[in-house]
């Protein structure tokens, strides 16, 4: 049964095409009826009119490109500290790995049995000096 609903939810390379072939002639047949609208309209106004509406067009150029650059601006700045975002917390989990490992090595060191090494007795090896009447050092 499982098997049967997977096959209903795949669709076909032909499915595929016949879509995005509908949604293509839907887009250019709004394209053409929006089109044609303006253009009757347009037709049908005075030459002072459309001269207003080519002015307004003009000066809407700057106001329209400032617009754009301010809202690239914000959105380069919030990918940017996104990206910051993203980089530190990366690195402060990597970070907190290596603490991890740091500490557990340092842990082991430190909880280990430290071997003594055996050293032969100190002799001692400074020089005494005889009683009064003998001449000369002594070195044990």
């Amino acid at each position: 049964m499982g098997n049967e609903q997977n096959k209903k939810r795949t669709s076909t390379l032909g499915q595929r095409i016949i879509a995005v072939a509908c949604v293509a002639l839907v887009g250019l047949a709004l394209l053409a009826g929006i089109s044609y609208g303006l253009w009757r309209l347009l037709a049908e106004l005075e030459h002072g009119t459309l001269a207003a509406l080519a002015l307004g067009a003009i000066l809407a150029v700057p106001v329209t490109g400032a617009a754009c650059w301010k809202l690239g601006h914000l959105e380069a700045r919030g990918v940017l500290g996104g990206l910051a975002l993203g980089v530190n917390t990366v690195t402060q989990a990597a970070m907190n790995v290596a603490n991890v490992r740091v500490n557990t090595i340092r842990t082991i060191r430190e909880t280990q049995a430290r071997p003594e090494a055996m050293l032969p007795k100190m002799i001692d090896i400074t020089p005494r000096h005889l009683s009064d009447g003998e001449a000369g050092e002594i070195y044990l």
